[in-house]
């Protein structure tokens, strides 16, 4: 039900940007996160700017080894100007885990999620962040490096 609300409210909010008068930057991106929410895995994630410096994400991946499936849904704020930014994103990661005792909590949860790094980012065309993801699902809760690579449209 979340994610449904979540992906309701990224499509509501794309048409209105799109409509603006003279807006510039990016509508939107799509890439690939390795590790991170994912722990040892992949997110492939979209995100919809609602402003120019806000961004609503959705993705979904898994983690290679214990096969537990991520789904995170954040809001993005970027900071500063150009095509370098400062990056902060905060939300909740609803991982599944199949009662295989991986962790310390079986079947689905949500779980506070957020991002902290560095972006680069052209206006449309290649996009690349680079940071650190609490992992609250995990049974530490440990921070864990990431980076992304995708394209802006």
């Amino acid at each position: 039900m979340l994610i449904l609300l979540f992906a309701a409210l990224m499509l509501l909010a794309s048409p209105c940007e799109a409509q603006g008068a003279g807006t510039a930057g990016p509508q939107g991106t799509a890439y690939v996160d390795l590790a991170g929410n994912a722990l040892f895995g992949a997110t492939l994630n979209g995100e919809v700017f609602v402003g120019p410096q806000l961004a609503m994400r959705l993705g979904f991946g898994a983690d290679a080894v214990t096969r537990t499936k991520v789904v995170p849904m954040q809001a993005v704020v970027l900071l500063g100007s150009g095509r370098s930014r400062f990056e902060i994103g905060a939300g909740v990661t609803i991982a599944r885990e199949k009662y295989s005792g991986d962790w310390h909590w079986n079947g689905t949860k949500a779980f506070a999620s957020g991002f902290i790094g560095y972006r680069y980012q052209r206006e449309r065309g290649v996009m690349v962040h680079v940071g650190v993801v609490p992992l609250m699902w995990t049974n530490r809760k440990l921070p864990w490096g990431t980076i992304g690579v995708g394209r802006s449209f």
